[in-house]
């Protein structure tokens, strides 16, 4: 059995001053926050195949996703986010898991296999989690 591995849990506890939107953060995911991942690895020298990480909200890369926009320039490293574990309505209002936004994102860790993101909340409804 492979190693699960998560974002902090927890709950917030301030109302959020101005609205999100998640299409705005998965484009600011693709243009900065990823790149951005891609560089540090590489001046720090890392050669990996896969950078596992859980900085910015969105889970992936999922289904329908472009890989491309999950990996370096030469193809390394490929990048696996696990998501978010803040139940945040801005970002999932009116939408049903599987979402990228979702709470509960990780990553299957396998030695036999690539990353896998997923969605351990998936199953729970809005209500639920609020």
């Amino acid at each position: 059995m492979g190693t699960i591995s998560t974002g902090i849990f927890c709950r917030p506890g301030r109302s959020v001053s101005r609205r999100a939107n998640s299409g705005l953060l998965s484009l600011q995911t693709k243009v900065a926050s990823i790149p951005a991942l891609i560089h540090v690895t590489q001046c720090l020298g890392i050669d990996a195949d896969y950078v596992v990480f859980g900085h910015v909200n969105r889970l992936g890369p999922l289904p329908g996703d472009d890989e491309a926009d999950w990996e370096g320039a030469d193809g390394k490293p490929r990048i696996v986010n696990t998501g978010s574990w803040i139940y945040e309505p801005l970002l999932v209002q009116d939408v049903t898991p599987p979402h990228p936004y979702w709470p509960g994102g990780a990553a299957i860790l396998d030695d036999d296999a690539d990353p896998e993101p997923v969605g351990l909340l998936d199953t729970m409804p809005a209500s639920a989690l609020q």
